[in-house]
């Protein structure tokens, strides 16, 4: 039987390769796992209890996907990382993946501010602020801006869920 922490090491570095080469995480990958997590986990847990119980992995990929909705809104990361996220949550559980995108955003700043720093660009907290506002009062996503730092935000969160396997959980 496959470890689920296993599993999603897999789906990682799949997903980290993907995006560091062509720039995108497939739908494949992330649509797949979280399918595979359904039944996979969905049978796991009726071993278990005696019933087939989907709601851990359901919360997980729900609350996975959640917490990147803002940054998704704001234009900094893609539509695949959001997937990926609810890939890992449909795995590991609506607790843990919470943890791994506390340390996931954490990574993302270091790695903005490495960019920063070394490639001499400057954050644009001007325009960072009016891309929040033209969200929350026209409800349209900004324009994408060109000057900014992009980087493969999966990068992060690889390094958010190896941080949560070695020091454990925040919340």
């Amino acid at each position: 039987m496959f470890s689920k922490t296993l599993i999603v090491e897999l789906i990682l570095i799949i997903a980290v390769t993907f995006d560091c080469i062509k720039g995108i995480i497939p739908n494949w990958l992330t649509i797949s796992s979280i399918l595979l997590a359904i039944g996979y986990r969905g049978l796991a847990l009726y071993n278990q209890e005696g019933i087939l119980c989907v709601q851990p992995v359901l919360s997980g990929a729900i609350i996975g996907g959640c917490t990147m909705i803002l940054p998704f809104l704001l234009g900094g990361i893609g539509g695949g990382d959001v997937k990926l996220m609810m890939a890992i949550g449909a795995w590991l559980g609506p607790f843990e993946v919470i943890n791994v995108a506390i340390y996931s955003f954490i990574c993302g700043a270091l790695i903005a501010l490495f960019f920063i720093i070394f490639k001499k660009t400057g954050l644009h907290l001007k325009s960072v602020w009016y891309d929040f506002l033209t969200l929350f009062l026209s409800g349209t996503r900004p324009p994408v801006n060109q000057k900014r730092v992009y980087f493969p935000f999966s990068v992060a969160i690889g390094a958010g869920f190896l941080i949560y396997l070695f020091k454990g959980g925040v919340v």
